[in-house]
Order: C-alpha cells, then sequence, then structure tokens
C-alpha cells in the first residue's frame, strides 16, 4: 500500500507560529504578575489626589507598621491631601521594599510623594554608587532621596564638602533628583554657600530647627535652595531643659508631649511664629510645611490631629498672602503632576 507524504501549508506555521507568541506572552505576563515591574514604575501624585485647601504634608517619615497602617486614615480625618514619606530601602534588594510599600500600603500609592532612605552604619554606606543601584532598579518611581541627618553618626564628622557628598549633589543637579538634608548646625553654613554655589541646579531640601537666624539671608541669596518647616520645629520650646524642649522628639514620649503641649500652647505658638515668619517671608515660594512624623505615637488619634490643629494655628497667624504657597501651593508645583 502506497504512502502519502504529509504536507504542512504555510499559512499553517504562520497560525502554529502566531499560538505560539501568544501563549509565551500570555505566561510571561501571568508568572511575572506578582513581581513588581520597577523600572517602569512612575510616581502619579497628581494634582487631582491633593485638593486645593488641603495641607501636603513635605516631611515625614514612613519606618514602623503604624504609621503605613495608620497614614491614609489620619490624612482623611485631618484635610492631610498627600504626604512626602521617607521609606527604607535596601540598596541590595529594592525590589523587596517596594512589594513592602505596596503590601502595606494596599497598593494605594496615588497620595504619597515617594523619597528613599538608606539606613547607614558608617558614612560610606549613604555614597553615591547606592543611591545609582537603587534609582536604576526603581526607574522614576521615587522623587529624591532623604533624609541625610549630619546631626548624629554616622555624619556627625562629615562635611558638605567630601567627595562623596559632592558626587551627590551633583547627581541631584544632573538628574532633576531632589536630595533632602538636616545639617548639624550654623558651623556647617559655610559648607552650603559652597554647595549651592557649585551645583545651582541641584534640588536640594533643608529642615531641622537649627538655622533659623540664617535662614532668612541663605532662602534671599540662593534660589536653588528649598526648606521645609515641619511642626517638630514649630513645636520647641525655648528657654527649658533639653528634655522638654523638642515635643515631638521628647525623651518622655507622648507623656510629656501631652502635659508640656496642654500647658504651653499658646506661649509656644507665639515664640514659633516670631522665630519662623522671617524665614517664609525670606522665600515665600520655597518654603513648604511638613510634620516630620516618625514615631509609632505621632500618628495616634490624638497627637496627629493636635499637630495638624497646631500648624493650622500658626498658618492662620500668617499675612493672607504667604498661606497658600505654604501649605499646599509651593509643594503642589514641586511634587505634583498637573492634571
Amino acid at each position: 500500500m502506497s504512502s502519502k507524504q504529509f504536507k504542512v501549508r504555510p499559512q499553517t506555521y504562520a497560525f502554529i507560529l502566531v499560538l505560539l507568541l501568544g501563549i509565551l506572552l500570555v505566561s510571561k505576563e501571568y508568572f511575572a504578575s506578582d513581581e513588581p515591574s520597577f523600572n517602569n514604575e512612575k510616581n502619579l501624585v497628581s494634582t487631582s489626589n491633593c485638593p486645593e485647601g488641603s495641607w501636603i504634608d513635605t516631611h515625614l517619615h514612613l519606618e514602623t507598621e503604624v504609621a503605613f497602617s495608620e497614614l491614609e486614615r489620619r490624612m482623611d480625618d485631618n484635610n492631610v491631601g498627600c504626604s512626602l514619606a521617607f521609606i527604607y530601602v535596601d540598596p541590595e534588594d529594592p525590589k523587596d521594599s517596594f512589594e513592602i510599600l505596596t503590601e502595606d500600603y494596599n497598593g494605594n500609592l496615588n497620595r504619597i510623594i515617594p523619597y528613599f532612605f538608606i539606613t547607614p552604619k558608617t558614612a560610606q554606606d549613604a555614597n553615591i554608587d547606592n543611591i545609582k543601584k537603587v534609582r536604576s532598579n526603581t526607574g522614576s518611581f521615587f522623587k529624591g532621596h532623604g533624609e541625610f541627618a549630619f546631626y548624629r553618626d554616622p555624619f556627625k564628622q562629615s562635611s558638605l564638602l567630601d567627595e562623596n557628598w559632592k558626587e551627590v549633589f551633583k547627581y541631584s543637579q544632573e538628574n532633576e533628583y531632589y536630595i533632602m538634608f538636616h545639617l548639624r548646625g550654623s558651623e556647617q553654613v559655610s559648607q552650603l554657600e559652597e554647595i549651592l554655589t557649585l551645583y545651582p541646579k541641584a534640588k536640594l531640601l533643608l529642615h531641622g530647627p537649627e538655622l533659623s537666624s540664617e535662614l532668612p539671608g541663605l532662602l534671599s541669596k540662593y534660589e536653588n535652595l528649598l526648606f521645609t518647616l515641619d511642626t517638630a520645629s514649630l513645636l520647641i520650646q525655648k528657654g527649658v531643659s533639653m528634655e522638654r524642649s523638642n515635643l515631638m522628639y521628647s525623651p518622655g514620649g507622648e507623656v510629656t508631649f501631652k502635659s508640656e503641649f496642654e500647658k504651653n500652647r499658646e506661649k509656644i505658638l507665639k515664640s514659633s511664629y516670631e522665630e519662623w515668619f522671617p524665614v517664609i517671608k525670606a522665600a515665600p515660594q520655597r518654603v513648604m510645611w511638613g510634620t516630620d512624623a516618625s514615631s509609632d505615637w505621632h500618628f495616634s488619634d490624638d497627637t496627629y490631629e493636635v499637630l495638624v490643629d497646631f500648624s493650622d494655628d500658626f498658618l492662620k497667624m500668617l499675612p493672607e498672602e504667604y498661606r497658600e504657597g505654604y501649605m499646599y501651593g509651593n509643594a503642589k508645583r514641586l511634587f505634583l503632576e498637573s492634571e
């Protein structure tokens, strides 16, 4: 019996090829669905998520489970539209940090302006190579890096003019990438001025209570300097012991905070206005509100409400032309995408 040779038509080959490609693409999508597509992530915080008349917090630390779980509820209850948050990233595994972020915040990131920070054990841990490594793995998701705290170890002996830090500020200038930092005090002012001169297009955000006297001059002279005036800086008492002075970071925690605040609210409000209004007046388009909340108790119902209420009282003391920029407008212009 004769046998016939089976022939496959060209159309059949084309059909099989298309089918295989389809299976491959679907499989890839299915198996990759649990992995974040990091290089395509983008910060999508928009003006529609932060309505006018709401606060934008430009300095907040998301470092604990309590902070992650309570933040959005506190924001909703206290008219805070969006928050610029510092989120820990392990430079050895930045994807893991992203997964924790999305899981703990239920994937709702459209009200968080994310900055990353690396917990340094030595002054070399926050080097430019680690910053580049995190950014290369996270695309444009993070708006910036911070905060760098020069008032504590391991940076207490560091200078802004050290080669590593100059590389960091140069990177900021070349990549339109924000750097948030907190200086030790007036001893670093000359270093800061040299950096602001060397890198006039760097995105530099300063915060902290140490330079209230120097800031009006610095902000007037250097248009590339931004400042977040946080509730923590407003809530510093003058002429009392160290334990009682910085209410948000007192060793006595929430107990000392409530006791001292209730007794001295009006006095603190008056002194904070006298100290800080000249700073806002010097650069009304470059000074922004923040909380500097970080400890678990900062996110409790009572305390978070007090932080925003006190900030609102401070806002009402400002001349009307300065209020919108400090509360919302400056942060909107710098950090939000228009719609």
